[in-house]
């Protein structure tokens, strides 16, 4: 609908609503009778129609036809919202009800008449009302909300991404403060749905002037002879103690900028919330950063933690039951935990998730979900047309941003699923029309547009763009621009590798590794990018990278399945590797193979690599007298006694600064094998690895103390 239209509409009903009030009030009901059924039928979930119409039935001794008229538009909003009435309603119902249960005979009852004016509410809530229900896991931020508000700050911004619960919030805040008496609203509250004017250039100085015209046209200021708008907004609001929300401004940011710098410095008695994606920037403003739900943790199972977040049982469950009767949620928490993750516990991605319910199970919407969120792209009617698909959200969002920042969020969808930090943005996203130079002001601006959240780690900043922005990013992107950007993604990985191998101070070397474990997700996605590609130049640089990773990989153990499948994946295309990237890339396949208990499969791995690698230089020196005793090492634990020979010979494949220590070898083998036990007992063995072990992000004891132990085996097996 265009929005002009909407506004006379709006406007049109304000009016049938002021006129049935004064009916009412001036006590002849059998008038609104006259024409009001007929357009609360037309608008059956406009709940201010629906009051005055029950009003009129019950004072005129027909109290059965009221409830009928609330019974009917309680199950509408049921049905097509998931919502209760709201409490003017449900106030009126108990009148009728009370009323019903005085009578004490059945022709008392057909003949009562029951006045409901005095529950009419006061016109001091204009605009949009707020659905309780979406206020879930935010009980402790609206106390605090409110006392910033109505003590210290005259316009606060709730920003936020698409779907986070901003107008949510707002709007109750503003019923609470209504409710309460606080004395910011009390001549009331008036709620400017911004989301549905069209959208104005953001370089605009003046604005449009829409959100003037908007907001003039909710609280009924008629101009005087040529009085603008504004003007007529200003004459209207002076001295009033109103609360004002602008909701959904972002895409009218100068308008609503032009607008509250006017109310704030001509009305000193008004409060003002706006709800954006993105700050307005004046002076006197308050900026409120609303974040998603908060989630359980990934590896909860348990019953009891998983129906404590708010995500999953105060809104998933509860809507899902209003979805589908009798639905079985507790047996499957887990998997909807799952789904909540999966939308980042974003509570308009979790409505439009459960709507899915109705044609599908809770087991298949996450299974869909895995490989996209285009499943949960259907949304609701009553929603603005940008609310009613997860997708529209964050395309109304990108419609904002300046091709240069579309570009950018589209090349920063290769981090996932971690986070990145401003250098990594440089090195990775800084090619083909993007300045590296450029990059922080551009990642400003995707922050102030709530396109990518902010991490604080101490000092540090680092950043992340949630799954449902991601998948939306990354989606008809430049197919050509993106590989470009992957293939940065992969360079930068393997210099981060080849850094650690640089580093020869112990414990500057587990700082890095412990850094690099939490990310390691990077190095996933751009080894499982170069793979996929299966042409000769990016399998070698995988290979690379994975004979690299082995600094990681030899102080992590949580992570060698998944390092063994990309190894495998990497040596079933060995052929079309260049011989020394195919020896190195044996060599680290052999030594993962040992670490996971396969000796038989090790020394294959190994010998092949000691076939290949024949070069003259210290690596391959280096590599060849590892290799020997890798094989020796796998022999010693099939109890072959030619290990022996194996280690004497292991000189001759070294060069002399390695020949002392490898010799000293054999006399320590001899040992083990004349007393196996006392030298098990003593910790000793030719590939023993580190007493400490650590895990995903250097979280296991083990890193700083090994080294600094001097536990680390030497040779490096």
């Amino acid at each position: 609908m265009h929005p002009q239209v909407a506004a006379i509409e709006q406007e049109y009903l304000g009016a049938a609503v002021d006129c049935a009030d004064a009916q009412l009030q001036a006590g002849v009901p059998d008038e609104v009778l006259s024409w009001l059924p007929g357009l609360a039928a037309a608008e059956a979930l406009s709940e201010s129609l629906q009051i005055r119409l029950m009003s009129a039935y019950a004072v005129t001794g027909q109290p059965a036809r009221a409830l009928e008229i609330y019974e009917r538009t309680r199950r509408q909003l049921a049905e097509e919202f998931g919502i209760s009435p709201s409490r003017e309603l449900q106030q009126a119902h108990l009148a009728l009800l009370q009323a019903d249960e005085d009578s004490t005979s059945e022709y008392e009852k057909q003949r009562q008449t029951v006045d409901l004016t005095e529950l009419l509410p006061l016109r001091r809530w204009t605009g949009r009302p707020p659905d309780q229900r979406a206020l879930v896991g935010r009980d402790q931020v609206l106390p605090e909300l409110l006392i910033e508000l109505i003590q210290h700050h005259r316009v606060m911004t709730l920003v936020g991404p698409g779907g986070a619960g901003k107008t949510a919030l707002a709007l109750a805040t503003a019923r609470t403060a209504l409710d309460n008496g606080v004395s910011v609203a009390a001549d009331g509250v008036v709620v400017v749905e911004c989301g549905r004017l069209p959208a104005e250039p953001d370089t605009a100085d003046e604005g449009s002037g829409l959100v003037a015209e908007a907001l003039r046209s909710a609280i009924d200021a008629r101009p005087n002879g040529r009085e603008s708008a504004l003007g007529a907004v200003v004459r209207v609001l002076q001295g009033e103690r109103r609360l004002v929300v602008l909701d959904n401004a972002e895409h009218v940011r100068a308008s609503c900028n032009r607008l509250v710098d006017h109310l704030v410095r001509s009305c000193p008695s008004l409060r003002i919330v706006v709800t954006s994606r993105r700050q307005l920037g004046l002076p006197l403003e308050t900026v409120w950063e609303v974040e998603p739900l908060a989630l359980p943790e990934p590896d909860e199972t348990r019953t009891t933690e998983l129906r404590a977040s708010p995500a999953v049982q105060q809104l998933f469950v509860d809507l899902a039951r209003l979805v589908r009767r009798g639905i079985d949620t507790d047996s499957q928490l887990p998997l909807i935990a799952r789904i909540c993750r999966h939308v980042e516990g974003l509570p308009l991605a979790i409505e439009l998730a459960t709507a899915r319910l109705r044609a599908m199970s809770i087991a298949d919407l996450a299974q869909r979900l895995e490989n996209s969120a285009a499943v949960i792209s259907a949304g609701s009617d009553h929603r603005l047309p940008h609310q009613r698909a997860l997708k529209s959200t964050y395309e109304w969002s990108a419609q904002l941003l300046p091709p240069v920042e579309r570009r950018l969020l589209a090349r920063l969808a290769v981090f996932f699923p971690t986070a990145f930090d401003l250098s990594a943005a440089e090195q990775v996203c800084g090619h083909s029309g993007i300045d590296a130079a450029d990059i922080p002001v551009l990642l400003g601006n995707l922050v102030d547009h709530s396109m990518i959240q902010v991490i604080v780690e101490g000092e540090q900043l680092r950043y992340r763009l949630l799954i449902p922005i991601r998948e939306f990013a990354a989606e008809g992107t430049d197919e050509a621009d993106l590989n470009v950007t992957r293939r940065c993604h992969l360079d930068w990985c393997f210099g981060l590798l080849q850094g650690l191998l640089g580093i020869e101070d112990y414990l500057e070397r587990a700082a890095g590794i412990t850094t690099f474990l939490i990310d390691i997700d990077n190095l996933y996605t751009a080894l499982g990018w170069a793979l996929d590609h299966a042409g000769a130049a990016l399998t070698t640089v995988a290979a690379e990278m994975l004979s690299l990773s082995r600094v990681v990989f030899d102080y992590d153990y949580g992570n060698l399945q998944t390092a063994r499948y990309f190894t495998q994946r990497a040596l079933l295309q060995w052929d079309i590797l260049p011989l020394a990237t195919h020896g190195r890339l044996r060599h680290w396949a052999g030594r993962l193979a040992y670490g996971q208990g396969r000796p038989l499969e090790a020394r294959s791995h190994l010998e092949t690599a000691l076939r290949i690698l024949n070069g003259t230089t210290v690596d391959d020196y280096r590599r060849r007298s590892d290799i020997c005793l890798g094989i020796a090492s796998c022999m010693f634990l099939m109890a072959d006694r030619s290990c022996l020979d194996l280690i004497r010979s292991v000189p001759c494949q070294c060069r002399s600064k390695w020949r002392q220590d490898v010799a000293g070898l054999e006399t320590l083998e001899r040992r083990k094998f004349l007393d196996p036990v006392g030298a098990s007992r003593r910790g000793e063995g030719l590939f023993s690895r580190p007493r400490g072990r650590v895990g995903r992000g250097g979280q296991r004891r083990g890193i700083s103390r090994a080294i600094s132990a001097g536990q680390f085996p030497s040779p490096e097996w």
